[in-house]
């Protein structure tokens, strides 16, 4: 009785592992690619009156920095309480991360804030999700490696101690 068997499905299963991560590395490159692109990234332009925010000293992020992939336009702030146009040397403003920091003391109440902001809307959401999934798989590859593992050690010791059959 040959005992070689066992060992003939090792090359199959390494092949096997190497185009499931080849794949899996290929995907989340190609849907992080997709991700950035304008089409996706920027597709959803939205406008937003009169959004009202406590800013301190520490950046507050407006609503529209939930949004996917989000870059922000300010448009106008108004001190919510006298309605007095707040000018832009009392706060700085991050585009990028639609986040406002009061620079001053002379303004504590809430502020109105109207500004646009371009999103990536669904696609990106999308996009990301996808991306997250591929990189929880990863989390199970040494996992799926010892599983395969496991199988041929187990495979090799009933070979080996399984005795003979009785004809």
């Amino acid at each position: 009785m040959s005992k070689r068997g066992q060992l003939s499905g090792l090359p199959n299963s390494v092949i096997v592992l190497v185009i499931a991560a080849i794949f899996l590395v290929m995907g989340v490159i190609i849907l992080g690619g997709i991700q950035e692109t304008d089409i996706v990234a920027k597709s959803l332009s939205t406008s937003v009156a009169n959004e009202t925010v406590t800013p301190t000293g520490v950046a507050v992020s407006l609503n529209g920095a939930s949004a996917c992939k989000s870059v922000c336009t300010l448009g106008l702030i108004n001190n919510d309480t006298n309605d007095i146009i707040i000018t832009a040397g009392n706060y700085t403003f991050v585009n990028a991360d639609c986040t406002i920091v009061n620079l001053t003391s002379e303004f504590p109440n809430a502020w109105n804030v109207t500004y646009s902001y371009t999103s990536g809307g669904e696609a990106c959401d999308s996009a990301n999700l996808t991306v997250g999934g591929l990189a929880s798989f990863a989390d199970f590859w040494e996992i799926i490696v010892l599983a395969v593992v496991i199988t041929i050690v187990i495979g090799l010791l009933l070979v080996v101690f399984g005795g003979r059959r009785v004809r």
